[in-house]
């Protein structure tokens, strides 16, 4: 099951669900990787 066939098919909550998982971690890793550089740069500056 690939991004094409979530996108074609009609929406199930069980793709729905996954697709709200998949978001989740994107918006997670974009947090951490954020914070890692904010600290990052801090620790530079001091």
């Amino acid at each position: 099951m690939g991004i094409t066939d979530i996108l074609e098919g009609e929406m199930t909550t069980k793709q729905m669900g996954i697709i709200m998982i998949f978001y989740m971690v994107v918006l997670t890793i974009f947090g951490i990787a954020a914070v890692i550089v904010i600290h990052g740069f801090r620790w530079r500056l001091i």
